[in-house]
């Protein structure tokens, strides 16, 4: 075949995955949602399926929209009503990675986050097949019912699920979560309402016959009476059983848990029944595939979302590295594509063998001028495959996802800076495109064997191709920003990084603003790779440099000693009869002398107190309005009228027809003598 041919190919069925050994109650909660977009009801869209791997215990929950805040919420509920899992793990979206969720992990640190790999559902196929069986018996119960209210119906799907007896544990979940069987005697409710001497649906217990208290405590004990054959009860405690009062709670504790445990330890016999069946098809599976070396040409499946119906559908890679686990058998390989190198590791079982066909072109590839890309990176690149909804900022170099995700979560911020500069709104736009955009990156930072290219920061644009770092100070660390638009409630920190050459603007996101939040301190040299690069955003510029950098999930960050000696503060003047010229939101540096001091007032937002002094200044006979925030406003305790002073870093803004300066959390000031 012609290599147009060969990724084309049907791909083989994989084998079955290595099994996920869970014992116990919520030692492994998977989470999924579900999408209902095409059957939209009261506004609900999606389901969220929450499920025990030991026991198969399901609960879902309908929502109104992916955010963070929806999926937070019925976790913590689960979490206070049956305490927190041991591992959660989701199915790699966004909405999982977002400040709300943190907060799990905030209030019950020892709880273990894990997400699966992008366009991998075996890597949660436990909840993945379970989705399967909700869809269907949420239709069945629409259709009997007659009604479209499929959010009514989650309850009784729920119920049914939990009651149907698992193959793995030959028990229902509700017997192995609650010890004893659900309380749906279809007879005894019958006979209840047979007794009553009303239609009312709730009676008094003093009205009940005596008859029908005697079936009452016989169903009540019955979880202590079915255990007569497996556990030794004494002869005092059965004579307080047969003879306790009607009225009375009987204490059946000790039973209970004693009847528990039985059914524990069968289901958890049965359940490793299961696994280790499974684990010898596995073992099987691997012994029979073929081993591959460096250099070797494979295929890998492209996921139908990041194809169009004619592209291809296999996605032809090189072997650059074989890797190996404790166990010999486990063989993990690392891809190149002509693209870049994938981040991720994959086994010989997701493969295709394309070595005696396919690129020579991908065979002369040197990878040491690759950049790292994840796999739904390489897949869309290669198949050309284009997303429905478009970038805001089309100007910019976007092929790969990471930054196209960011700058969807800045599309449409709605938030007020709380940075120095004026108290700017950027308002939100609309989200007309329903779909949403799959957000997987890779949470495993994997060690890359091209050696970066070391560059200053005033080299830094988007048309470098290849895998490069800095070496930088951290020389201002800015207060961090909510923002609310169309997917939820997240959080973005900013940092000055400057090196010999200059000074550019690091941004991170909701967990990433997180993680370097801890790591990056004031004044201290680090080394930065894997950052995406992009266009710096006019209205939150706080530096001249034209791009700014972004943190991934990928990026990593080391502690270096001191590279080099920063040196004092270089400017680079704008007179100020050519500010009028300059495009608005433009980062420059001015020497004034003050005319006037309108004074300070001081006032609080956002539960923070902002000081703020408005003063009009002059050079050669130019004058021009200028604010002062914070620090700047406070630096001069008394009039500032006839000081020279230097600033380093202020912005050129507009109010009411009139440009004027205002200053930033970096903005740097020096009194100079008179």
């Amino acid at each position: 075949m012609c290599d147009v041919c060969q990724v084309r190919r049907s791909f083989h069925k994989q084998p079955a995955g290595k099994p996920i050994v869970s014992l116990g109650f919520l030692t492994r909660l998977q989470v999924d949602l579900m999408d209902m977009r095409s059957t939209v009801y009261d506004g609900f869209c999606f389901i969220m399926h929450c499920k025990d791997h030991f026991t198969k215990f399901s609960w879902l929950f309908p929502l109104k929209s992916k955010e963070a805040s929806g999926v937070a919420f019925h976790l913590k509920n689960i979490f206070y009503t049956f305490g927190p899992p041991r591992i959660l793990q989701s199915d790699n979206g966004k909405e999982f990675v977002a400040n709300v969720i943190l907060n799990l992990k905030n209030d019950w640190p020892e709880l273990l986050i894990i997400n699966g790999r992008a366009r991998h559902p075996q890597s949660q196929g436990l909840v993945e097949r379970a989705n399967a069986v909700v869809q269907q018996m949420l239709g069945k119960w629409l259709d009997v019912n007659k009604t479209s209210d499929w959010p009514s119906g989650l309850g009784p799907v729920m119920l049914s699920i939990n009651n149907c007896t698992s193959q793995s544990t030959k028990k229902t979940p509700y017997e192995m979560v609650f010890g004893q069987p659900c309380r749906i005697d279809h007879e005894f409710w019958l006979e209840l309402h047979k007794e009553s001497s009303t239609n009312d649906s709730i009676v008094n217990e003093e009205d009940l016959p005596g008859s029908f208290l005697q079936k009452l405590n016989t169903v009540t004990t019955s979880v202590s009476t079915n255990i007569n054959d497996q556990s030794q009860i004494s002869d005092e405690t059965s004579t307080c059983i047969s003879s306790i009062d009607s009225h009375m709670i009987l204490p059946v504790k000790e039973l209970t848990e004693t009847s528990h445990k039985r059914i524990r330890d069968e289901a958890e016999k049965n359940y490793i029944h299961t696994v280790e069946r499974q684990l010898k098809i596995y073992e099987r599976a691997l012994k029979k595939q073929k081993s591959f070396e460096i250099n070797d040409i494979i295929g890998l499946k492209i996921a139908d979302v990041d194809r169009s119906n004619t592209a291809p559908s296999i996605l032809p890679c090189k072997i650059i590295e074989i890797i190996k686990k404790d166990d010999p058998i486990n063989v993990f390989y690392k891809l190149a594509t002509q693209d870049g190198i994938i981040s991720e590791l994959f086994s010989s079982s997701e493969f295709m063998d394309l070595t005696q066909t396919v690129s020579s072109d991908l065979r002369k590839t040197d990878i040491t001028q690759l950049a790292n890309i994840t796999f739904i990176q390489a897949c869309q690149i290669f198949t050309k495959f284009k997303t429905n909804r478009p970038c805001k900022y089309t100007q910019i170099n976007m092929d790969d996802e990471i930054s196209h995700t960011l700058e969807q979560i800045v599309d449409g911020i709605s938030v007020t800076t709380t940075d120095n500069s004026l108290h700017n709104t950027v308002e939100e736009e609309d989200d007309h495109n329903d779909k949403e955009e799959d957000t997987n990156i890779s949470q495993t930072a994997i060690p890359t064997t091209v050696e970066p290219t070391l560059i200053n920061i005033n080299d830094i644009n988007t048309n470098i191709t290849f895998l490069w770092k800095i070496l930088a100070f951290v020389t201002c660390i800015y207060p961090k920003r909510i923002f609310t638009n169309g997917h939820g409630t997240g959080e973005i920190s900013n940092w000055d990084l400057t090196d010999q050459s200059g000074s550019i603007t690091l941004v991170a996101f909701n967990l990433n603003s997180h993680i370097m939040t801890d790591k990056l301190k004031k004044n201290q040299a680090y080394e930065f790779t894997n950052l995406t690069i992009k266009f710096a955003v006019d209205i939150y510029k706080t530096l001249p440099h034209p791009f700014q950098l972004t943190c991934t999930n990928g990026t990593r960050v080391r502690e270096i000693d001191s590279p080099f000696v920063l040196e004092q503060n270089t400017y680079n003047f704008t007179p100020l009869n050519q500010i009028n010229s300059l495009p608005l939101n433009s980062i420059i540096d001015v020497e004034v002398r003050v005319l006037r001091d309108f004074g300070i007032s001081t006032g609080t937002k956002n539960e923070t107190i902002w000081s703020r002094r408005d003063i009009h200044v002059d050079q050669d006979g130019s004058h021009i309005g200028m604010t002062l925030w914070n620090e700047q406003a406070r630096l001069v305790k008394k009039t500032m009228i006839n000081h020279r002073i230097k600033f380093k870093n202020v912005k050129i803004s507009w109010f009411d027809g009139t440009r004027f300066l205002v200053s930033l959390a970096n903005t740097q000031m020096k009194v100079l003598p008179n």
